[in-house]
């Protein structure tokens, strides 16, 4: 881990840099201006300075001469807001190691400071390796000279100073060829004096054709040159350099090279010759063109995807927005790092919003999303967001991405076509109603006239009642109100009374059931349908499934006998009409599944913390390889027009909503069961959170069920 101090005025690129650094292992401190950092530069040693040029009071160029002649193992990087030649030109003369020009991406800033650093470490290994060899050499020569004073002849001193100097050159050429990288060194004229086999296997000679041999002798003009105008300065005075050539290798291949070069003195001070190793760098540069590829590429895909898309830091400040992000929130500037709900949402707030999927993937590193209602600039939004985290090399966290697709207008329509085909289903069950109504209607109707008819008898007999009443109160013609009394008999024995009374009592009590029927129908028909039904309340299961059976009667009557097994369960918190929507999905797809004649068998029972709905039909089944499919949108093996494929999906998607659970049991030939499970104590979600949940499973839409769309023929869901 490198050690790098930060210089810059400007707090938000100080804290940029830092970022982007520590995002790449490296540990960094800040300064705001000289002083501080000369503060610093003398508590804790640095391998790197990043100063700014401009900066109040002493400049980042003064700063760098101070750190230049006290801390010679510091790398300097200048960051300067314009590429101005004569400050370039004093930046290279202190001996800048890069040179980064604002604005600048995270790739650049990576790249110029990891060559800083590289270059930094090979100075340190090259100057060690000569420190290494003087300090050798030294001791070598402390040897020599012990054993010259103790040889008492020239003779013998020449043939140990000999040794000596066999012996060196033999402990070089064996560091040279340790050294897996091309090694040469050169006297002051620019002649090769020695090379390691790296550097002879570069240029494609043994080195008896390379010593004594000159740049011009080795390589094509151009290349000689190049390296050549590198030489002059270092042969001129003692100084070292490092830069990047590409070099073509005998055996046609092309690399490129890092090329450190280091001129080394005699004992006079006087410039001797020069020492340099080549680096190859080739993959590096082939992974640094590969990722500016990559990067240039998604960066293209998310400037023109059709959603938004933002990089948030664990502080919840936008680092990044892509085109659309930017058309919906022109005002937002990233580089001012905004605190995200304090700029993307109408009006500003003070703390992170309710249910932020970014702030829990910033948490706990998991996706997250969700569909939130939020004031924008843009009014009220219905805003699907999925957000994902973003770690380092070391597994933590340093960012999320967030996706943003407004869907509101599709949410709009879902609506829409789930309330248009909510008043078709209705339409549907209303015939089947109708019919209901109109068998007691029909008997009632008879009975009426059957009853009209008594009364005109009755009427004849109350008449000649009235005859008897006037004789008998007259009471002179005892012969009259002898025929009246006969006429009287007559008439109770033509009309029947003893049966009218009989029949009308029964004819009464028909009516009295029918209009009882009715009046059941019609209470289950507004409670199915009564719009305040539709919100969360405590809720009855059995007295939905009564209601609903109920009103799908006429769909059932003729083909299938139900069987109710209802247990005794809590209230529950749920909205009834869209439960109610359920059972009557499931109930006339079970009865259309029947060829014939079958049964249905609806059972509820209590489960600790929840309650379990079965509706099983006698019907053909499902083949098995529809069954993961049946709750899919717009899956239906109907004909074209017959079915929207829709029904089951809202049936899934309105149990998610109750945050329960739905399955299915079939077996093609033997029938269907449908098992719902839902909890006791849970509320749930909003009619908002019903399409989020739709939105949120991807295919599935928050569309009406068409309940009277049933199984197929083969077994698979009709709706």
């Amino acid at each position: 881990m490198n050690h790098i101090l930060i210089v810059d005025d400007e707090t938000p690129i100080r804290r940029l840099l830092a970022k982007i650094l520590e995002g790449d292992g490296h540990a960094c401190a800040v300064a705001a201006d000289a002083r501080q950092a000369r503060e610093l530069l003398a508590q804790t040693p640095f391998d790197l300075l990043l100063t700014d040029i401009n900066m109040p009071g002493e400049s980042g160029l003064d700063l760098a001469r101070f750190v230049k002649e006290t801390h010679r193992d510091t790398a300097i990087v200048f960051v300067s807001v314009m590429d101005d030649p004569d400050e370039a030109r004093s930046a290279l003369n202190i001996g800048a190691y890069g040179y980064l020009i604002k604005p600048f991406d995270r790739n650049q800033a990576l790249i110029t400071v990891g060559n800083a650093l590289i270059r930094r470490q090979l100075e340190i290994e090259a100057r060690g390796h000569r420190l290494n060899l003087e300090n050798k050499v030294r001791e070598r020569t402390a040897e020599l000279s012990a054993a010259v004073n103790a040889l008492e002849k020239a003779k013998i001193r020449e043939a140990a100073l000999a040794r000596f100097h066999q012996d060196q050159s033999l402990f070089l050429q064996s560091l040279l060829e340790a050294i897996p990288s091309p090694l040469f060194y050169k006297d002051a004229a620019g002649v090769y004096q020695g090379c390691n086999p790296a550097f002879e296997q570069y240029v494609g000679r043994g080195r008896d054709r390379i010593v004594g041999r000159r740049l011009d002798d080795l390589f094509d003009p151009a290349v000689a040159d190049h390296h050549h105008r590198v030489d002059q300065v270092l042969l001129q005075a003692p100084d070292k350099k490092l830069y990047e050539a590409p070099a073509p290798f005998a055996d046609g291949t092309m690399r490129e090279m890092l090329v450190s070069k280091a001129s080394y003195q005699d004992i006079d001070g006087k410039v001797a010759g020069m020492v340099g190793v080549l680096v190859d760098i080739t993959e590096r540069k082939r992974m640094e063109q590969a990722l500016r590829v990559s990067e240039a590429k998604y960066r293209t895909i998310l400037e023109n995807i059709g959603i938004g898309v933002a990089l948030i830091d664990p502080e919840m400040r936008i680092l990044e927005l892509n085109h659309r992000m930017r058309e919906w929130f022109p005002e937002i500037e990233t580089m001012q790092q905004p605190i995200c709900f304090q700029s993307l949402v109408t009006p500003p707030g003070e703390h992170v919003c309710g249910g932020c999927p970014v702030a829990m993937t910033l948490g706990n590193g998991e996706v997250h999303e969700a569909v939130l209602q939020r004031k924008t600039k843009r009014g009220e939004r219905s805003l699907r967001i999925v957000s994902s985290a973003i770690r380092d090399d070391a597994g933590r966290i340093v960012a999320a991405i967030e996706l943003v697709d407004d869907i509101t207008e599709h949410m709009i329509m879902e609506r829409e076509l789930r309330q248009a085909q909510k008043l078709s289903s209705l339409g549907q069950l209303a015939a089947g109603v109708a019919h209901e109504i109109n068998n007691p209607t029909g008997f009632v109707s008879s009975n009426l006239k059957t009853l009209g008819d008594y009364q005109q008898d009755l009427e004849r007999l109350l008449a000649d009642y009235a005859a008897l009443k006037g004789a008998v109160q007259v009471a002179g013609d005892v012969a009259g109100l002898s025929d009246l009394i006969d006429r009287v008999s007559a008439t109770e024995e033509e009309i029947d009374i003893d049966y009218i009374r009989q029949d009308a009592q029964a004819l009464i009590a028909e009516c009295r059931e029918g209009t009882d029927r009715i009046r059941k129908i019609v209470d289950d028909l507004k409670h199915f349908a009564h719009p305040g039904l539709d919100q969360v309340q405590d809720t009855d299961i059995n007295r939905e499934l009564e209601s609903t059976l109920s009103v799908v009667h006429n769909e059932l009557k003729y083909k299938a006998e139900v069987v109710k097994e209802l247990g005794d369960l809590p209230l529950i918190q749920a909205n009834p009409q869209q439960l109610n929507q359920v059972f009557v999905n499931i109930l006339v797809n079970a009865v259309q599944a029947i060829e014939k004649q079958g049964e249905i068998r609806v059972a509820t029972r209590h489960l600790d913390d929840r309650v379990e709905i079965r509706i099983a039909d006698t019907g053909c089944g499902i083949a098995e390889e529809h069954l993961n499919r049946i709750f899919d949108p717009f899956f239906t093996t109907k004909d074209v027009g017959q079915g929207t494929g829709l029904g089951m999906n809202i049936v899934y998607n309105i149990i998610q909503k109750h945050h329960g659970d739905i399955r299915v049991e079939s077996r093609v030939g033997q029938g269907t069961t449908f098992i719902i499970t839902l909890p006791v104590g849970a509320a749930p979600d909003e009619e908002t959170d019903l399409d989020a949940t739709a939105a949120h499973d991807g295919p599935r839409l928050a569309a009406a069920m068409a309940p009277g769309e049933p199984m197929a023929a083969d077994g698979t869901s009709g709706d």
